[in-house]
């Protein structure tokens, strides 16, 4: 499934309207509809779509189960030092699904020319 398929149905199970969503995001309805069509968000829009829609930024890509659990803000008890080692790889994890959104756009957009040329 794509990504924007996978971010409809994902709403659609938290009661949330395309129409909200969109408004939420800042943008227009008609580019959210698209996203089920095979279209797929800004890179931009990722972190705030998972925010939204309580998932993680993984699961939006992969449709991973286990990546849909939310990492907690804070976990009690934790050192600052335990917490900067967190989010060190919390980082690593976003550089590598910014890659891999980079890679999906340059393959939309090759298919995009593709189809303009024929």
């Amino acid at each position: 499934m794509a990504i924007g398929q996978r971010i409809l149905q994902t709403a659609k199970r938290a009661g949330i309207s395309q129409t909200v969503l969109a408004r939420k995001l800042g943008i227009g309805q008609t580019a959210v509809s698209m996203w089920g069509k095979g279209g797929a968000p800004s890179i931009d829009k990722i972190i705030p779509l998972a925010e939204i829609l309580g998932v993680s930024i993984e699961y939006l890509f992969t449709g991973n189960s286990e990546s849909s659990k939310q990492i907690p803000d804070h976990t009690p008890g934790l050192s600052d030092l335990e917490v900067g080692l967190k989010i060190g790889r919390l980082e690593g994890r976003i550089q590598e699904l910014e890659k891999q959104v980079q890679r999906y756009e340059a393959q939309i957009q090759k298919y995009d020319n593709k189809n303009k040329q024929q």
